[in-house]
């Protein structure tokens, strides 16, 4: 069995690699991949292998970009990352399952067990299955945050989450900024904490410390070469994007 790793970070690989000696001793790692421009070189000059293992975050972009390039990606791809709102990506890229990182060996098995479970009930036409999975998650509603919970040594009161500007990690804390500038302490540490209960489709993390709302976005500008400034409406300020996440901002933007 040949597989792909696509990871860049290298002791993510090594995990990897460990996890595929010891499940399936058998199988051979054909590829090493930690970029974008690798990924689509790599796939346009070698055989289709049977898996893939891919994070999304890549040293120059997101990894959808890379299979945007693809004219068609014939193997199931299992996603190892550490941002859970690429989901739906996910499983639009011929994903099969979704692995939060960190992720233990037992998960690591379940999601090869699908793999193989996969493999022996459908037929090798893996776009046909893959869209049915995807169907089949497009039609699950799911129901994200409409309020946060605020604490306060007087009390508790509650933010309607479309007054919230922007959401921002510093210092082990996370604050809802307003319209008004106020910063309102939320009851958490991280922003992954609340990240999966935020509308995709309003928020986006736009950098390890900040989540903006889609609805104060007024327009993007160059920052640097690789990130952009987030202009907000109404004389808020502006925000910017890390260089990780810039390709998929725009991504984000474009598909909305």
């Amino acid at each position: 069995m040949k597989i792909v790793i696509i990871e860049d970070e290298k002791p993510a690989r090594e995990k990897l690699k460990r996890f595929i000696a010891q499940y399936q001793p058998q199988a051979q790692v054909i590829g090493e991949l930690v970029s974008v421009a690798q990924v689509v070189e790599w796939f346009q000059d070698n055989p289709t292998p049977e898996l893939v293992f891919a994070d999304i975050e890549l040293l120059d972009g997101n990894v959808f970009n890379a299979f945007e390039q693809m004219p068609r990606l014939n193997c199931p791809v299992i996603f190892t990352t550490s941002y859970d709102q690429f989901w739906m990506e996910a499983f639009q890229g011929n994903g099969i399952e979704y692995l939060l990182k960190p992720f233990a060996y037992e998960r690591f098995t379940t999601a090869w067990d699908k793999y193989q479970t996969l493999q022996q009930n459908f037929s090798p036409d893996y776009q046909q299955m893959l869209q049915e999975i995807h169907q089949q998650l497009s039609n699950t509603q799911k129901n994200y945050k409409q309020r946060l919970t605020v604490k306060t040594k007087h009390g508790i009161y509650f933010l309607d989450i479309t007054e919230v500007v922007y959401l921002k990690a510093e210092q082990g804390v996370v604050f809802a900024i307003t319209q008004d500038q106020k910063r309102h302490l939320l009851p958490i540490n991280t922003l992954t904490q609340i990240e999966h209960l935020l509308n995709p489709k309003q928020f986006y993390r736009i950098n390890r410390s900040e989540i903006v709302h889609l609805r104060f976005i007024d327009h993007l500008e160059p920052y640097t070469k690789d990130s952009m400034a987030i202009i907000l409406t109404h004389s808020l300020g502006n925000l910017i994007s890390s260089q990780s996440r810039t390709s998929g901002l725009k991504q984000w933007l474009d598909s909305l």
